[in-house]
């Protein structure tokens, strides 16, 4: 009997089950909405026995929404995944590409150096 060994080019390659169309259906997937469905069943304990229906549609079409391809935002990577570097994302750190200089000195140095100097009185 032979068997049939999947051996993938990358250690990074996606393991893709099956493919309809122009998109194809990956392992990470099929764990992504096993993730989903199980935070979704666990939360509905705590909706309304008249809202289970609407509840799981709202939850089915959340959980394919995650799995799609952010193509615009995130080129690659899949909207869960997005979401994810933007809550990771530091928003309290920003970096200036091109300083803005401004009678030779440059605003980066400025804002620098006044957390430096705060304690110093104001001449």
């Amino acid at each position: 009997m032979r068997h049939t060994a999947f051996i993938p080019k990358d250690l990074t390659e996606e393991i893709k089950l099956f493919t309809f169309g122009r998109d194809s259906f990956y392992l990470k997937d099929l764990a992504t909405l096993g993730v989903a469905f199980g935070f979704f069943l666990a939360c509905s304990t705590f909706v309304n026995g008249w809202f289970l229906i609407p509840y799981y549609l709202a939850a089915a079409v959340v959980s394919v929404y995650l799995i799609l391809p952010a193509k615009k935002t995130n080129p690659g990577k899949r909207n869960w995944e997005a979401i994810l570097l933007m809550l990771a994302n530091g928003r309290s750190t920003v970096f200036m590409l091109n300083p803005v200089r401004d009678k030779g000195v440059s605003i980066l140095w400025a804002l620098s150096a006044k957390e430096e100097y705060a304690d110093e009185p104001e001449s």
